[in-house]
């Protein structure tokens, strides 16, 4: 959530109150070490230079109380080189003084990938949390203040509220309450929206600090997080400003206390996946297409952890099929080391994750920091697959990382190479030099691949492909709820940006399109006026081709919906064995 510019969490309905009543003033400093993604020295930098001057300045400053907002990744970052910050930290929390809100391990882009990894993340960074006795709050903030409906089945009980920018609520609809109830299945999580910060007839309040924690007291990646005294001299001194006033600083978990008792709370209304400044990145897109740099090459770059995360998942089933074996107990040891390999592996996976090595303005260094974080997660599962493989049936084997199952391979009748064949849709290469190839794979079944070189047209480079759809309705699958099937329809305000994290689109016809993640992850948009179903990405040139892969499944949505979980949220591999080392082979729909 780069330079967010004061985005005030505003809430409506509050308690009354009287106007003796002292003014509130919350604050949320979002800290990322990932700030530039990749780039070592400087995350050292961010907390020497910024964060720690930051945790002086609470410390000496009577009243002063503040939210602190980090990943997991850089609590264990402290907890390495740092400690003299960790246990001022750790202090401050006991003293009230500092609010921790820590979620997610990586800062990733958690709406492009499926919800188990955000799961293992919420987990990892809650584990961390226990073992550096930090005490971290019921507040979710996210990344790029991300927003997506799946949110409150990941979240569950545990959580109070999520923090979010109005940006991608207004973006779509219009009317709704500050303070409101996001529901999905049989789950519901608070949701504070941000806003005007006036609010007449509740609590006076005000925000005292709401941006990146970095701007506090440096000029962010402009000078390299060098710490600017006279910058950290004017904020520290609009803080003891309001105090002087008679402005009490509070935490947001506070100031929830003061309005739930009395607050009118509605129902937030589905609004598809979103972040902050909705209007100019247009949310997933902006991460999952458009360019923001001379460097960046998204649908490369977003599937390259997909591809990652299925060796990871794999290697996570092998594991777990021998904790009901017989060499189990033979195995004590060894498996405690294939469980600390395991979430390592899941750390690298999520760091190549991060959000930042495509987005805004991505540096070189950012965008070689997924494919080498990715490469660190495969590695590492090929070692859980190595330890696994002396203490399994002899290869090849079934492994199916939905329910676990980890058995011999039958021989089955070999299954027809697709044939190329004509379109069965009217899909079109909008923009781009290149074509779509098809194949018949089964009957209702149907496989499009393209390698597209971008075209400019006006100041970009770029390629389009686009898919009919029924002009009124579509379907498809929240991200972190990869498991249901959501209708989108005309009620809308905008065209919706979709990160379709399982790949999964229900042309709203008789067809589903599915994604392959592993090729080209990029956003859809659909564009409702024209009926169509449009993936683009834009690049700096038109040297480097551009690759997809979809599949077509004909049917009712629920058959397309499970060939997507099958491709990409769960997939299936044949483990064979090659010179007594793992080769695993993902089950892609094509010939075994």
């Amino acid at each position: 959530m780069k330079a967010v510019s004061r985005i005030a969490i505003l809430l409506l309905f509050l308690a009354p109150s009287t106007r003796a009543e002292m003014r509130l003033a919350p604050s949320l400093f979002h800290f990322n070490v990932q700030y530039v993604a990749g780039d070592k020295a400087l995350e050292h930098k961010i907390i020497t230079d910024s964060l720690h001057p930051l945790l002086e300045i609470v410390r000496d400053m009577p009243g002063c109380v503040v939210d602190i907002e980090i990943q997991g990744y850089g609590l264990e970052l402290m907890d390495a080189s740092h400690r003299e910050t960790l246990d001022l930290l750790r202090d401050l929390i006991r003293q009230g003084k500092v609010e921790l809100v820590a979620t997610h391990y990586s800062d990733q882009l958690y709406i492009a990938y499926p919800g188990l990894d955000m799961e293992k993340s919420l987990a990892i960074t809650g584990d961390l949390c226990r073992e550096l006795h930090l005490p971290r709050s019921r507040i979710f903030c996210s990344q790029e203040i991300q927003w997506c409906p799946g949110l409150p089945l990941i979240l569950g009980k545990e959580w109070d509220a999520i923090v979010i920018s109005g940006s991608p609520i207004n973006h779509y609809v219009s009317g709704t309450s500050r303070l409101s109830w996001a529901k999905m299945g049989d789950k519901r999580t608070l949701v504070l929206q941000s806003g005007d910060d006036s609010v007449p007839g509740g609590p006076q309040w005000t925000w005292s600090f709401f941006d990146d924690g970095e701007t506090f007291n440096t000029f962010t990646a402009v000078n390299d997080f060098d710490n600017v005294p006279f910058l950290q001299a004017l904020r520290a001194g609009q803080l003891k400003r309001l105090l002087d006033e008679g402005t009490s600083l509070c935490t947001i978990s506070h100031l929830l206390k003061r309005v739930l008792p009395k607050a009118q709370i509605g129902v937030f209304p589905y609004v598809p996946e979103g972040t902050w400044r909705m209007g100019e990145g247009k949310g997933p897109y902006n991460w999952m297409g458009r360019l923001g740099s001379m460097f960046e090459k998204d649908g490369h770059i977003r599937a390259i952890p997909y591809e990652a995360r299925g060796w990871v998942l794999a290697a996570e089933t092998l594991r777990h099929s021998l904790e009901a074996s017989e060499v189990s107990k033979a195995l004590a040891d060894d498996l405690h080391q294939i469980d600390a390999l395991l979430i390592e592996a899941w750390k690298a996976l999520l760091l190549s994750e991060v959000s930042d090595s495509s987005g805004w303005s991505p540096r070189p260094i950012e965008v070689t920091a997924t494919p080498k974080d990715a490469q660190q997660a495969r590695d590492l599962a090929f070692q859980v697959m190595e330890s696994c493989l002396p203490h399994l049936p002899t290869p090849p084997l079934f492994v199916s990382t939905r329910d676990g199952r980890v058995q011999r391979e039958t021989a089955e009748e070999p299954r027809p190479f697709p044939t190329k064949t004509d379109p069965p849709i009217q899909a079109a290469v909008l923009q781009g030099e290149g074509r779509l190839e098809w194949a018949q794979i089964a009957e209702n079944l149907f496989e499009c691949v393209a390698s597209l070189t971008p075209v400019k047209r006006g100041k970009r480079f770029a390629v389009e492909i686009a898919f009919p759809t029924d002009p009124k309705s579509i379907q498809c699958s929240p991200p972190l709820a990869e498991d249901l099937r959501v209708p989108l329809g005309m009620d809308l305000k905008n065209d919706p940006y979709l990160a379709l994290s399982n790949g999964w689109l229900h042309l709203g016809n008789e067809w589903s399109l599915v994604k392959d993640c592993t090729v080209g992850h990029v956003a859809c948009c659909w564009r409702r006026q024209d009926a169509l179903a449009v993936f683009r990405e834009e690049r700096p040139h038109g040297e480097e081709p551009c690759a997809f892969r979809f599949l077509l499944v004909k049917g009712n949505p629920q058959e397309g919906h499970a060939v997507a979980q099958q491709l990409n949220t769960w997939p299936r591999y044949s483990l064979r064995s090659k010179d007594g080392k793992p080769l695993l082979v993902r089950e892609d729909f094509r010939s075994p």
